[in-house]
């Protein structure tokens, strides 16, 4: 019996490393994005909690997929508006994605539970609206979990949205965008 089980972890621990499943990918599909938007008449703050998220932590390259019909909004009225054509015309553009890799990586260490600064840089994607962005953030080691958080801002006109005259008291161009993401290791 000792054989059969010391020929069976053999077997799978050749197979992880035969096939790239080295434990160097992380992921989730339950990440958070917040945006939050001050305008002098009101307050707007849309979360998502279903971020796809992965994470290579051997070459920092990072990806994020946000279904942007998952946004949900306090205010009713907002959830339909933030759909619409003139905003972020889900319809057309379903997803918002970002495709990235963590600059510093060599100053966050893996192995070792803590809390490191990174600088993250790619391509972030709205509306079909592509720009290179550069981000300060954390990378939290917790056991075999990585959180990863950032608060950055962005304009949304930058990426296709309109914000009517009639509006502007309602919404600020610029909104805060607050990235908190628990992945865990990737299991083939």
């Amino acid at each position: 019996m000792k054989k059969i089980t010391t020929f069976l972890l053999l077997i799978i621990g050749f197979s992880a490393i035969a096939f790239g499943q080295t434990g160097t990918k992380f992921l989730t599909n339950s990440g958070k994005i917040t945006f939050f938007s001050d305008a002098p008449l009101e307050d707007i703050t849309g979360t998502n909690k279903q971020v796809q998220v992965i994470l290579d932590k051997t070459t920092g390259a990072m990806a994020f997929k946000v279904v942007m019909k998952n946004y949900i909004f306090d205010n009713g009225p907002m959830q339909k508006h933030f759909n619409e054509k003139m905003w972020l015309d889900t319809e057309a553009f379903p997803n918002g994605t970002f495709e990235g890799k963590i600059t510093n990586l060599a100053d966050v260490n893996f192995a070792k539970d803590g809390k490191y600064n990174v600088t993250v840089a790619g391509k972030m994607t709205i509306k079909g609206v592509s720009k290179t962005i550069t981000q300060k953030g954390t990378v939290e080691v917790k056991g075999t979990n990585i959180i990863l958080k950032s608060e950055f801002m962005i304009n949304v006109t930058e990426y296709g949205v309109k914000i009517p005259a009639d509006n502007v008291t309602k919404l600020n161009k610029n909104v805060k965008i607050t990235v908190d993401a628990t992945l865990t290791p990737y299991v083939r």
